[in-house]
């Protein structure tokens, strides 16, 4: 690689490979230090490689992380029921509590409106809080 410089004939330069802190730099050869190594071509490969692994293995984690959140959120909302003995007088309510599913309040809905004898005349509703 040639340097030039204002009003300086072209200097060739070499470049050497080194590995500092894990990361790859492009230096002059005189410019070599005590935590530099000079790389061969098959190590710059691996090195790429574990950088790109890395990265990747960052987008994987902010993704499960996503993930678990998404399902605990999912999982804690609870359902709540209520249970109305005459469908045509809402003021008349049950309520029934919380539930983790809403398959558990429909049938503690449906449970209640057998218990008060109101199956055919009643109605009740589940909604997530």
């Amino acid at each position: 690689m040639a340097v030039t410089q204002s009003g300086d004939t072209p200097k060739k330069m070499e470049l050497m490979l080194h590995l500092i802190n894990g990361q790859i730099q492009i230096r002059p050869k005189e410019i070599t230090g005590v935590a530099s190594q000079t790389v061969t071509p098959i190590q710059v490969k691996k090195v790429l490689e574990n950088q790109k692994n890395k990265e990747m293995n960052k987008k994987y984690l902010y993704l499960g992380f996503a993930l678990v959140a998404v399902i605990y959120f999912a999982n804690s909302q609870k359902w709540k029921g209520y249970a109305y003995p005459d469908k045509n007088n809402l003021s008349n309510v049950i309520e029934l509590g919380e539930f983790k599913t809403e398959d558990e309040c429909n049938a503690a809905a449906i449970n209640t409106l057998r218990r008060v004898s109101s199956v055919s005349t009643g109605d009740y509703e589940c909604h997530k809080e």
